[in-house]
């Protein structure tokens, strides 16, 4: 199974962790102050923020294609190149990632989430987190029992 081993996801959670931490000590102290400034100067904080923050996630998603086209490409001479740009991404993705995600659960828990806070915060998503949870913690077991049964390994 890929993914097995539970340190490769460990920058992502202890990113998370410490995200977690700094609005557990800094959050009241923030929201406070967030509350006494107008909505325009709340505007001019937060949306340069989601920018970047989007901006980050976008260019995540999009630059592991190119990645892979760029690994899958048959030029010799630029291996070295394409190595290294692979190495970086892997390197730097999920850090990149989970950072821009902390920003935005952080920017919607101080109250600068605008509408996107009112979508993730909608009612309706408590079947389908309660649903994927269950499944997330049930498929490990499933894949086993899977496995076990082949006759031939992949």
């Amino acid at each position: 199974l890929l993914y097995r081993v539970p340190w490769i996801r460990i920058v992502a959670f202890l990113i998370g962790i410490l995200g977690g931490w700094f609005y557990w000590t800094f959050g009241d102290n923030i929201i406070t102050k967030i509350r006494t400034v107008n909505a325009m100067n709340r505007f001019k904080l937060a949306a340069p923020m989601w920018i970047v923050t989007v901006a980050t996630q976008y260019a995540v998603f999009w630059l592991y294609q190119d990645v892979l086209n760029a690994i899958q490409e048959e030029n010799p001479s630029q291996r070295a190149t394409k190595e290294a740009v692979s190495v970086s991404y892997q390197l730097l993705s999920r850090l990149a990632w989970s950072l821009s995600l902390v920003t935005q659960v952080l920017l919607c828990q101080c109250g600068l989430g605008g509408f996107i806070n009112s979508l993730l915060s909608w009612s309706g998503w408590l079947v389908m987190s309660k649903l994927t949870y269950s499944v997330y913690l049930v498929h490990v077991g499933i894949l086993g029992v899977f496995m076990a049964q082949l006759k031939h390994p992949f």
